[in-house]
């Protein structure tokens, strides 16, 4: 009689529904601030596809304001003038590269399954059945 009694005054047994409830609350609180989180960092992430996009348009842009055709401008212009040209291009070609290859490193990182490459599928003549071309040569 006294070990049930000592056990019914024990704080950590008595306490058990109510930290049960609590834990409860806390489980809650905590997913339905990871789904904000998740929200915010989807729409983050589109923020920033965004910017990307923008940044290499304006990069495919740059060069591209001028309405003067290439043999024109290479007839008015001095050897200077296309040796700065020159130069400017091959800038931006370098920007755009480094622009490309941080937009794949992203990819890469997150998700690299876009850039596997699938067999394409062929129309198998002889059985009038769709295949792979991987399958064709092991026929």
């Amino acid at each position: 009689m006294e070990m049930k009694d000592a056990l019914m005054r024990s704080p950590s047994i008595a306490d058990l529904p109510s930290r049960f409830t609590e834990m409860k609350q806390e489980v809650h609180q905590l997913r339905k601030e990871n789904q904000q989180l998740k929200d915010t960092n989807d729409e983050l992430n589109v923020q920033l596809l965004n910017s990307s996009v923008k940044m290499g348009r304006s990069l495919l842009h740059k060069g591209v304001t001028r309405t003067e055709s290439f043999a024109s401008e290479m007839e008015s212009s001095s050897k200077d003038e296309i040796m700065q040209a020159l130069a400017e291009e091959k800038k931006i070609t370098r920007e755009l590269k480094n622009y490309v290859g941080k937009i794949l490193e992203k990819v890469i990182e997150k998700h690299p399954s876009l850039l596997e490459i699938e067999p394409p599928l062929r129309r198998d003549v002889r059985e009038g059945s769709i295949s792979s071309e991987s399958s064709m040569k092991s026929c």
